[in-house]
């Protein structure tokens, strides 16, 4: 028995990835809708109003519709946005924003009077769209195929940097393959199920997977005509007339006993269609290449079988150690034996199947009765009910066609122990007055304070880092010299002008000397050091420019908005009910709060308004994540830049001490002292080498030798020695002598 009850809730835990799913796919419908609302779409233009009129009729830019090719519970997701720049002969200095979303690339502009992205060219389709890099490596090139493989257009972006750049490549590369997979995928499904209808019997017939095909028992006798199919949800009570109780829900599967495997003739091999596995945690993606169903015949994956590997591991250690993140806590088996109990096989249940089980793993993961759930909803007890668990069971407000068969059921005075839990607990939820309002309360109240954390740091780098860039003395002092520079450069040939755009700095990099060996910004950075010393710790002044440049400003104030709003709400919810002191306490110790991180938004939004409006730029198109980059960009190649002026001075340092060496060697050498040295040094050595000839001479072992140099030594033993010069008398003779001999 505990062996079943352990394997009934290893099955039902597989549906806690069901609700997680579905929590994903909601958060990916609104991320899709925030997209779609900031993308107008693309117009085209007709020759006249009345082909512009047809053209809108059948043009509509959705952003939110279904994938081509795709099953309808794919949602469409943004991958990737940047700012790059279109390089071509129309649009040589075009600058857009390319927003690449899971099937689509969208080439935008800003609008700027309103706060919007408009598409500026036709959507590029994915499918029919090859993305290849060009050599520069800061640029690549899109080249947009028609239906003969031609290409209709080509398109070469730029980015800021060459990871950028391979970046986009990849992600494109990336997201070409994914939605070959997805469609594969659907197309594979869509085969397998028309073939399954074709070729497999009625659901009747069906037998177990210990069945094989060809042990099949003979065929039964004809089936009785089919019943009626049952009414719909929340028609069911309408209906005049006593009707049988629906059947209890079908209990959890239990491991190796799901649905028949069919095994389908594809024209040259049996191919068995794999079950869907249901983990208890959410898995990593193992980006592998599959091959198609019709391409593994004769390769060795037809001749495996990975189902019956799982069965032989220990796929409950592999999630553990894989998992992404834990889907909820552990639940004990005593729990759950007490549920199995009391969930009779007479209980009626009013619900959708699928809502109620995932309604039922939900209540489960509080442990709490719903006579508890309700009234801590009731009262406003987080400490009964945590804020994961409310903001969970927010998906199960109750629509008004469970309301209206719920009300149903008790108007009819049936007895409420017939329903299942998941009913009876849905029936109370039902009953709470402004149930939503309620909840979303309690799930502002509980998340107040970790939003004021994240949020306060990020105004706090926005307004430190706006107001020390613009109050800095030696970054105008840095931008005076540039500007002045950058004048002598050009006015010969376009004239002074009296200010540039902040990304006029990264050009500075661009612009070498003669010889190529340096670049404008190490010229510059020279200069400050020798004329302007004080001028080149600029950098010191500029605070907190690396985190404002990771701050999105424009969804921080949208954060606080909604605070404010949740503040309001929680306000007038106490003001219909003053006894509730839990509200009274977290109003009175957080609107202060509040009013200050308020205060510190607007501090933050005209910190940075006054401080790209003093640099020349438009607040409205050049959000903080620009703004802020190009200084940090700036300083890094600036402390670069005075790094190799350094190094650069240290090695002409050596040079220039090598060759005063050089030069002293060859002074010396030019001097008389010197001549005379090198002359004495130099008959030295003469007189050295003939030495080691005598020597040589007389160990050569010739007759004769010894009594030859006796005789010398005998005709002028020491007649010269006692003038100064008399060594040179001797040994003159002796050379002498020698070369006779």
């Amino acid at each position: 028995m505990e062996l079943t009850l352990r394997a009934m809730l290893s099955s039902v835990n597989r549906f806690l990835e069901g609700i997680n799913h579905y929590m994903q796919v909601k958060d990916d419908e609104y991320a899709l809708s925030i997209s779609a609302q900031r993308v107008e779409g693309y117009e085209v233009e007709g020759i006249n109003e009345e082909i512009d009129k047809l053209v809108r009729e059948i043009c509509q830019f959705d952003l939110t519709c279904s994938i081509s090719g795709v099953g309808s519970e794919v949602i469409r997701k943004l991958l990737l946005e940047e700012n790059l720049k279109v390089r071509d002969r129309k649009d040589s200095k075009l600058e857009l924003v390319a927003l690449l979303f899971s099937d689509v690339l969208l080439l935008t502009k800003v609008q700027k009077k309103v706060e919007r992205l408009k598409v500026a060219r036709p959507p590029l389709a994915l499918d029919r769209t090859s993305c290849v890099a060009l050599k520069d490596g800061n640029s690549f090139a899109l080249v947009e195929v028609g239906e003969l493989k031609c290409a209709m257009n080509v398109i070469i972006l730029v980015a800021s940097s060459p990871e950028r750049c391979s970046l986009w490549v990849s992600s494109i590369q990336q997201a070409k393959e994914n939605l070959m997979n997805l469609r594969e995928q659907e197309k594979y499904r869509v085969d397998s199920l028309k073939e399954l209808e074709r070729k497999t019997k009625p659901a009747a017939d069906v037998t177990t997977n210990d069945t094989k095909p060809e042990e099949k028992p003979p065929p039964p006798p004809p089936p009785p005509p089919p019943p009626p199919p049952p009414p719909p949800l929340g028609l069911a009570s309408s209906i005049s007339g006593p009707l049988p109780p629906p059947p209890p829900p079908m209990a959890p599967p239990l491991p190796g006993c799901g649905t028949p495997t069919v095994i389908m003739n594809s024209g040259l091999a049996a191919v068995k269609i794999k079950k869907p596995i249901k983990t208890k945690f959410r898995m990593p993606v193992f980006n592998w290449v599959a091959l198609k169903p019709n391409q593994i015949n004769g390769t060795v994956f037809n001749e495996i079988d990975d189902e019956r590997i799982l069965e032989d591991l220990n796929v409950d250690e592999f999630e553990e150690m894989f998992k992404t993140k834990a889907q909820g806590p552990s639940i004990e088996l005593t729990m759950s034996k007490q549920k199995v109990i009391q969930k009779g096989p007479n209980k009626v249940t009013l619900l959708d199947s699928n809502r109620a089980k995932n309604l039922a793993i939900t209540l489960r993961k509080v442990g709490k009765t719903s006579e508890e759930i309700c009234k801590a909803i009731q009262m406003f007890d987080l400490r009964t009910l945590p804020v994961d668990f409310v903001e969970c069971l927010m998906r199960f407000q109750p629509t008004e066609n469970e309301i209206k068969v719920l009300r149903q059921f008790e108007k009819e005075r049936k007895p409420l122990e017939s329903l299942t839990d998941e009913d009876r607990f849905m029936m109370q939820f039902s009953k709470i007055e402004r149930l939503m309002q309620k909840m979303t309360i309690m799930a502002f109240v509980g998340n107040f304070s970790e939003s004021v954390q994240m949020l306060m740091p990020q105004l706090h780098a926005v307004i430190a880092a706006s107001i020390s860039i613009k109050a800095s003395q030696k970054l105008k002092k840095i931008l005076e010299i540039i500007l002045a520079l950058g004048n002598y450069m050009n006015s010969s040939k376009r004239g002074a002008v009296y200010g540039f755009k902040l990304q006029s700095l990264d050009l500075l990099l661009d612009t070498k000397s003669t010889d190529r060996k340096l670049t404008l910004l190490h010229y510059i950075a020279n200069v400050v050091k020798e004329k302007y010393p004080q001028v080149s710790i600029f950098h010191n002044e500029l605070h907190y420019i690396e985190k404002a440049a990771a701050v999105s400003l424009e969804n921080v104030l949208l954060d606080v908005k909604e605070l404010q709003r949740g503040m309001e709400l929680t306000k007038r919810e106490y003001s219909m009910h003053g006894h509730n002191t839990m509200l009274k306490d977290f109003i009175a110790h957080n609107e202060n709060k509040l009013k200050k991180l308020q205060d510190d938004a607007k501090i933050a939004q005209d910190a940075f308004d006054e401080a790209v409006k003093f640099f020349g730029e438009n607040s409205k198109t050049t959000p903080p994540s620009v703004f802020f980059p190009v200084f940090v960009r700036f300083v890094k190649a600036y402390r670069q830049a005075e790094e190799d002026n350094e190094q650069r001075k240290r090695q002409e340092q050596l040079m220039m001490e090598k060759l005063l060496e050089q030069e002293a060697m060859e002074e010396d050498q030019k001097s008389p002292s010197h001549k005379n040295k090198r002359q004495q040094q130099e008959l030295i050595q003469e007189l050295r080498r003939k030495q080691v000839k005598d020597s040589r001479h007389v160990y050569e072992g010739k007759d004769g030798a010894i009594e030859d140099i006796i005789t010398v030594l005998k005709t002028v033993p020491f007649t010269a020695r006692t003038a100064k010069r008399g060594s040179r008398f001797f040994c003159e003779p002796a050379l002498n002598e020698e070369y006779h001999y």
